[in-house]
């Protein structure tokens, strides 16, 4: 796991923080193509410090007979280090989210780096295309969504990019 970048975890109480060790594992898991079986002892390693101590806790309390799998573990890691009111924070905020003196890009960016948190609302792609086209600026709005009904996204990105520039150079 070292090998691949994976840092131990000491407690950090910045979600970010937790978010972005939990990223790293799965990227790690991924690349070395681990079982489901080795993955929690692999993590468990990783716990330093109070977030060792917390885990023997938790390990000790559990039910012996029943295997602790990685998704059971991410759960129960991410009620204690992961706050359920960060997750709706950056919901919130992407529900907020206009594009405001964005250029699409950006806007697309942020947009993307926070739908992971409204996963449920957009799971399907043309809800995805509505819900992003509908904070874009007027001028961009009225000449994208006039063309067409948005089913793909990276298409709809593609053509506000294009819009926005033309409107750019018009300035």
């Amino acid at each position: 796991m070292k090998a691949l970048s994976s840092t131990a975890f000491d407690g950090s109480t910045r979600p970010v923080n937790v978010e972005l060790w939990l990223i790293q594992l799965e990227k790690c898991f991924q690349a070395a193509g681990y079982l489901e079986d080795h993955k929690v002892k692999l993590v468990v390693f990783l716990l330093q410090n109070r977030v060792e101590q917390w885990w023997r806790v938790m390990d000790s309390r559990r039910n012996r007979l029943e295997e602790m799998s990685w998704d059971k573990f991410k759960r129960i890691f991410k009620d204690k280090y992961y706050p359920v009111l960060y997750c709706e924070a950056k919901m919130n905020e992407f529900l907020k989210l206009v594009q405001g003196i964005m250029t699409v890009a950006e806007y697309e960016q942020n947009y993307t780096e926070l739908s992971r948190y409204a996963c449920t609302i957009i799971t399907e792609e043309k809800n995805r295309c509505r819900s992003f086209e509908s904070f874009f600026r007027r001028a961009i709005r009225t000449s994208v969504t006039t063309t067409a009904n948005w089913i793909h996204f990276l298409q709809l990105v593609e053509i506000a990019m294009r819009v926005d520039e033309s409107l750019m150079e018009d300035r």
